[in-house]
């Protein structure tokens, strides 16, 4: 077996202002980071969707290393036992109507 597969990772996880905060407990080292961001939006009471009613994607921030985590890496790849990330919403910038001139 894969030692990444094998490993058991704990991790938390707090939404951008600080207010949410989430222990994960065994998490696969060959779950992706998307995969664990899905599963911790719902759980943490995170918005499913933005104001416009648009569905809401999240990014996640590793404050050890200070970057934002590619949606594709596994978690084993990049984080470590007791590691904290943050979520953020993913801001659009312009939106609907922007032109330029």
């Amino acid at each position: 077996m894969n030692a990444v597969v094998a490993m058991k990772l704990n991790l938390t996880a707090r939404d951008a202002s600080g207010q949410r905060k989430f222990s994960v407990r065994d998490v696969r080292g060959d779950t992706t980071v998307q995969e664990l961001i899905n599963g911790l939006v719902p759980r943490m009471g995170l918005p499913a969707e933005d104001s416009t009613g648009t569905t809401q994607a999240f990014h996640a921030f590793l404050e050890r290393d200070g970057r934002h985590l590619r949606s594709s890496e596994t978690i084993g790849e990049v984080l470590r036992s007791d590691d904290e990330i943050v979520l953020h919403p993913d801001v659009q910038a312009g939106g609907v109507g922007f032109r330029r001139a």
